[in-house]
């Protein structure tokens, strides 16, 4: 039985409202995304729910296995959105996680909530995928599943890649699930080490969607299906450079004349890499060699850059360009060495945090930016991994 806690009146709200939003909201996601949830098996006690992470509906698909309630960790970022985000937090009593990693205080939260009984569910990742590879899971996951002292459920979501790419501005229909892929017991977790663990969660919720559609080809039908892969892809093979891909409709464009087309099975044809992870692999390849010889600048036109201010205000402090030059990034007057950030991170498309000296700043455009190379430069300059 839950403990008595100061907070019980919220958690006995969003009890409520789990159960009254989950039938009338999954059925209604389920038709949109084409999407369906197995059951979970019956597990006994309460548990943890580890996912894997792809679609901004993510959540309703793994409610839609589970009818007992269950509260969910969540983004800072979802919760920045005036009175919609103060209405959902009202209801559902989220978790709420900086960008860019699980803090202390994140983890001492949904561990105290497992001991007290409650059932509790982690994107592991804390991103959704840019390429279709499930994205880098921290370490620590495994002894945090270890230290909840409940059931440890791993979930596997399939297909929402290739429904609702991350860089993407439009909806394809295909297939989407989601299903348990193991229950792991309190007792079974004991037995294993957190190291053991965390291959556990690894293996379990990894998925690759283009090995997924090479077994099993299917169509995602949608309009205009190219759009927004810049924000993914920023070294054109052909005449390797970065900073002149561009898209329109299917059509995957830069400005030295390579033009592909992207299909509804999530290829690209008509240039040397069919598979994004491929591109996205060469890509990466190529930024280190840039970064390590010195080269040219890289950067993005009409930026704006923001400090978030203690209260989660956003305070405009720079509007121009941003270059990426000598192993850091340049804004007018404010300059961030790579390998003094304290740590950084991805939103939505291409909204970008950036944590140095103590401060939180995020990176924005109006225009198609990709802030991916930026995050992909941090990894190589530390060799830290972040997504």
């Amino acid at each position: 039985m839950n403990s008595k806690t100061k907070n019980e009146p919220n958690l006995k709200r969003a009890d409520f409202f789990y159960g009254l939003l989950r039938p009338i909201v999954y059925p209604v996601v389920n038709r949109w995304y084409g999407c369906k949830s197995e059951p979970l098996p019956e597990i006994d006690g309460n548990y943890l729910i580890i996912s894997n992470h792809n679609t901004n509906v993510d959540m309703i698909m793994v409610a839609g296995s589970c009818k007992r309630p269950m509260r969910f960790v969540g983004s800072e970022h979802i919760f920045q959105k005036g009175w919609a985000a103060r209405l959902l937090m009202w209801a559902v009593a989220p978790i709420i996680r900086q960008k860019g990693g699980l803090a202390s205080t994140t983890v001492m939260s949904i561990t105290r909530a497992l001991r007290r009984g409650e059932n509790i569910c982690i994107f592991a990742e804390g991103n959704r995928s840019y390429d279709g590879r499930t994205c880098y899971v921290l370490p620590s996951t495994g002894k945090l599943a270890k230290a909840g002292g409940a059931a440890l459920v791993t979930y596997r979501l399939e297909g929402g890649y290739l429904t609702s790419p991350r860089w993407a501005y439009f909806l394809r229909r295909g297939k989407m699930t989601g299903r348990a892929v193991n229950v792991y017991t309190k007792e079974q977790l004991a037995e294993m080490t957190a190291e053991q663990v965390y291959e556990a969660i690894c293996r379990d919720i990894y998925e690759d969607a283009f090995e997924e559609q090479e077994k099993h080809p299917r169509p995602f039908k949608g309009k205009r299906l190219a759009e927004g892969l810049e924000h993914t892809l920023y070294f054109c093979p052909e005449c390797e450079k970065a900073g002149g891909l561009y898209t329109k409709d299917d059509k995957l464009f830069c400005s030295c004349g390579m033009q592909a087309t992207y299909d509804q099975y999530g290829l690209l044809n008509g240039t040397k890499f069919a598979r994004t992870t491929e591109w996205n692999d060469w890509q990466r390849k190529k930024l280190g060699e840039y970064l390590d010889n010195g080269g040219t600048e890289i950067g993005d036109d009409n930026v704006s850059l923001y400090k978030v201010t203690p209260d989660h205000r956003m305070e405009h402090i720079y509007s121009g360009a941003v270059s990426l030059s000598e192993g850091r990034m340049d804004f007018g007057k404010y300059s961030f060495p790579l390998e003094e950030l304290d740590g950084v991170g991805l939103c939505a498309k291409a909204k970008m945090v950036l944590m140095y000296a103590g401060d939180h700043y995020e990176l924005r455009s109006t225009e198609r930016m990709n802030a991916l190379k930026y995050v992909h430069a941090y990894e190589h300059v530390t060799g830290k991994q972040i997504i």
